[in-house]
């Protein structure tokens, strides 16, 4: 599992980096982060984005999984298949 440090950078076994922009949660990262900076880290106030970051991290743990029985590489869909795989499995995961 990976290591986000300050700068952002994901660090990865092996001391491979990886942008944490490119990661599939990054935007709800973002937004549990700015809602605590903006409320002063009163986690009260940002429940509901915390709640989001923890559903989508849940849906995209589901799909690595799926991709993984069905022998489908990269585990993780790239940036610009992931509109693709919300509108195939999202429907079917209403319980994630």
């Amino acid at each position: 599992m990976p290591l986000t440090g300050h700068d952002g950078i994901d660090r990865q076994d092996g001391g491979a980096l990886r942008s944490r922009k490119t990661t599939n949660i990054s935007t709800e990262y973002d937004l549990s982060m700015k809602c605590l900076n903006d409320y002063g880290h009163d986690k009260n106030q940002c429940e509901l984005y915390f709640q989001n970051y923890r559903y989508c991290r849940k849906f995209w743990s589901v799909i690595k999984s799926e991709r993984k029985k069905e022998g489908i590489e990269p585990v993780l869909p790239p940036p610009e298949e992931r509109e693709d795989v919300k509108k195939k499995y999202l429907p079917h995961l209403k319980d994630v």
